[in-house]
């Protein structure tokens, strides 16, 4: 699933949407029950767009029969941790999720898109550079799925344009002059290994643009050669030493994978570290009231989430004023079931980052944070 195609699910705005989000298994006996659990799961939205359909309108038998259409296009035996079942009169897909997700049902005017976002945000593509001695090949990578990228640029092969000179007699100086040959040619191999390396860097122009991971792998020396001599080492994500044959990427697919991830987990903890002390310089906002608040004057730079975390909310008509509960006080009070969905849209258009953290990792600022362009002026005037 490509960024692109998550993105038009994202934004897609239509009455009615159907969304289908459930968690699936990956091995045998669990995934036995999975094709009749959605069965099971169809049947719930079919009555939900029924009752729909009554209050706008609409004939809910032609989704009816996308949805059954949707259902069997699922291949149930190469399922991962979940699956997603979109359907609208105009857009419909399956989406198949590599993490954990909860059970959904909901028919709206809009998909569901916090598992989408996740997808979006959490589990990205990336870029593989494998180097070695002779050659340098360039992949693309999804989960644990290496590609090979075959292009103007890569695969690379180095080729030595000199060959020792053909010698028949020996002289007595003969072995001061072949070291000394040895010394040059040595300088030679050198001075085009570094052109061989720089001429890596010019395929990697487009690579580093995309803004995607970049992770390196080859031997010890051969990925100290090649971050001495690029320019783009300080764009190198991550490093998987070893030789891994170009034949058979499924092992390094697994061990990039791993690598990520681990760079993820440990810049989400260094991340985490920092928060208290953004607290303490007001540079800093926690809780749903309050970020949505911040994101509304527009003073967002980076939004941070624990997707997991159990969470609903009310807002009033015109979406300024937020309740934990509903409250007889207030008129056209709305419940909002996902409202970190409305968060994340809400940063996006004003420019901020989107980040996720593990479940649980943001329980104690009540599962959303928001990094500040300036100093919260209402927590400012409180100290006033």
């Amino acid at each position: 699933m490509t960024d692109n195609e998550l993105q038009v699910f994202i934004s897609h705005r239509q009455t009615p949407c159907v969304s289908i989000i459930a968690p699936v298994h990956s091995k045998e006996p669990q995934r036995r029950v999975d094709e009749q659990m959605i069965r099971k799961a169809v049947q719930a939205a079919r009555e939900l767009i029924k009752l729909e359909a009554m209050k706008h309108s609409f004939n809910y038998h032609g989704l009816w029969k996308q949805l059954e259409e949707l259902v069997k296009s699922i291949d149930f035996m190469h399922l991962k941790q979940g699956v997603g079942i979109f359907c609208s009169p105009d857009l419909s897909g399956i989406i198949h999720f590599p993490f954990s997700v909860p059970r959904k049902i909901r028919v709206e005017n809009h998909f569901c898109r916090l598992e989408l976002y996740y997808y979006l945000f959490a589990i990205r593509p990336y870029h593989v550079l494998a180097v070695q001695q002779e050659e340098i090949h360039l992949y693309q990578g999804e989960e644990e799925i290496l590609t090979e990228v075959h292009d103007e640029h890569y695969p690379m092969y180095y080729e030595e344009e000199y060959e020792y000179a053909k010698t028949d007699k020996v002289f007595s100086h003969g072995s001061t002059v072949l070291k000394q040959y040895e010394k040059d040619t040595s300088a030679l191999r050198a001075i085009r290994r570094l052109a061989f390396y720089r001429k890596a860097d010019e395929g990697l122009d487009s690579v580093v643009k995309s803004g995607l991971p970049i992770l390196l792998t080859g031997n010890k020396q051969e990925l100290s050669d090649f971050m001495q001599h690029s320019r783009y080492s300080g764009n190198v994500t991550g490093q998987i030493k070893g030789n891994y044959t170009f034949k058979d990427t499924f092992l390094l697919g697994k061990k990039c994978w791993e690598e990520l991830n681990q760079v993820n987990e440990t810049r989400t903890i260094d991340m985490l570290q920092q928060l208290p002390e953004l607290v303490g310089n007001r540079m800093m906002v926690s809780g749903f009231s309050s970020v949505w608040r911040c994101l509304k004057e527009g003073n967002a730079l980076e939004l941070i989430i624990d997707k997991e975390h159990p969470h609903h909310v009310y807002l009033d008509g015109d979406g300024t004023k937020v309740f934990n509960e509903r409250t007889t006080r207030e008129k056209h009070v709305q419940l909002v079931l996902d409202p970190h969905e409305r968060l994340i849209d809400l940063a996006l258009k004003k420019g901020g980052k989107v980040t996720f953290t593990p479940p649980g990792a943001l329980r104690k600022f009540g599962g959303v944070s928001l990094l500040l362009h300036y100093p919260d002026r209402k927590e400012i005037n409180n100290l006033i």
